[in-house]
């Protein structure tokens, strides 16, 4: 039997987590996979660069404040993101004949493992550029310098357009596997192109598209204890190439239902306190209206597929989400169920099902994720690992000169800038 102490005895850490990897890519086995990930994620807890009691509560005051609850979210938005991919563009009639009544009910793997699109691409980069403004600042709790997730995005667009090469921004831009393109997100990436940064005060386009929102989730992770901040900070990414109104305060939205989470309200007190805060931006009337239609759909014993058809496609912004929230408030205390909800369905399926999934996978933590899901998806332990340093404190952050280290920024001349 192969052991924790075995393995470091003969091979260095990071050989030992890379083959690990590899065994678990081609591994159709659930029951070998759950192994294999439970003993790496030990190693990692233990050898690499986290050091704290695994999901231990920090205090009292936010009981979801855990380990556990971050890992969930990343996680769970992955998974998410790999159902919807498998079935995106396809109406929910053509996803019926092709998997049965239920739809889509089990994550393919044709190539030993659950792929995952370009939106759980972008939240590594958006956690990347976060955890980067927080070491700089020194402050885990004040908004963000929303310029590094800029210069994390641009990174993220290197793996679309460029082979593998060693670089100097950090682990997360070092990740072989992310160099492949997984999506066709045109107007994000014309965006990042253009070399200009947009924001909520000058938009950079009038972009309503669903891919500013799922990314976001880590910034309603680490802005936790103040969901006003958690909005701000993740409409402020979405505006970076999203400048609708629609599509940042969406994800503003999304953001803030999820630092709700973390300090502990029930799935619906979350949301409703999210929608005071949305209340306060100018222009929030379209996703008020279609969120609010979200919540009493999800009250009726309407069929899912129906309620979710009288929401939307989920293509634009406020769609997804609403879609998203929708699944989650119908489910709150069952991931398998409110993924397979937000999954099944005429529309943009991997974002609308990654909403969802790190709705509830925050709001029920990653042990309580299906193990046979959990460990098929697709980079399972770099999120488990950008989760824990979103929920370390910045400065605790062990390595974090090499794992984040710190890009040159241009001065601010003015507030536009």
């Amino acid at each position: 039997m192969i052991t924790f102490v075995n393995c470091v005895n003969t091979l260095k850490y990071n050989d030992y987590h890379s083959s690990i990897k590899k065994r678990i890519k081609t591994n159709n086995n659930c029951e070998n996979s759950k192994n294999l990930y439970e003993l790496d994620k030990y190693a990692q807890m233990n050898k690499m660069f986290i050091s704290f009691k695994g999901i231990e509560k920090i205090n009292n005051i936010y009981p979801k404040h855990t380990a556990d609850n971050y890992s969930g979210c990343m996680l769970g938005a992955a998974i998410g993101d790999a159902f919807g991919k498998t079935v995106e563009y396809d109406s929910i009639d053509n996803i019926r004949e092709t998997y049965g009544l239920k739809g889509i009910t089990e994550l393919m793997t044709p190539k030993g493992i659950a792929e995952i699109s370009e939106d759980t691409q972008l939240s590594m980069f958006t956690a990347d550029g976060i955890i980067k403004s927080a070491i700089r600042q020194n402050n885990d709790d004040n908004m963000p310098d929303i310029r590094y997730v800029h210069d994390s995005y641009k990174d993220w667009m290197i793996t679309q357009q460029e082979n593998y090469a060693p670089t100097q921004k950090g682990w997360i831009s070092n990740i072989e596997d992310l160099y492949q393109k997984r999506g066709y997100r045109l107007q994000c990436e014309k965006a990042l192109k253009s070399g200009k940064m947009g924001s909520i005060e000058r938009p950079i386009n009038n972009i309503k598209g669903s891919d500013g929102v799922m990314r976001t989730a880590p910034a309603g992770l680490k802005y936790y204890k103040n969901p006003q901040i958690a909005f701000e900070a993740g409409a402020r990414c979405a505006a970076i190439t999203n400048g609708s109104p629609a599509a940042y305060l969406s994800a503003g939205l999304y953001s803030a239902v999820i630092a709700n989470i973390i300090q502990g309200k029930d799935m619906k007190t979350a949301v409703d306190d999210s929608l005071k805060i949305l209340k306060s931006y100018k222009d929030h009337e379209e996703i008020l209206e279609l969120v609010e239609k979200a919540k009493k759909l999800a009250g009726s014993h309407l069929l899912e597929r129906i309620a979710i058809n009288k929401i939307g496609a989920g293509w634009n912004a406020d769609e997804a989400v609403a879609i998203g929230i929708y699944a989650a408030l119908k489910h709150p205390d069952d991931f398998k169920k409110a993924v397979l909800t937000s999954a099944n369905h005429s529309g943009d399926s991997d974002t609308t099902a990654g909403i969802t999934g790190g709705l509830v996978g925050a709001y029920i933590g990653e042990k309580q994720i299906p193990d046979d899901w959990k460990y098929k998806v697709e980079f399972c332990f770099e999120l488990d690992e950008i989760s824990r340093d979103l929920f370390t404190k910045a400065s605790e952050i062990e390595n974090s000169d090499k794992k984040y280290p710190l890009p040159v920024i241009k001065k601010k001349t003015s507030f536009f800038d």
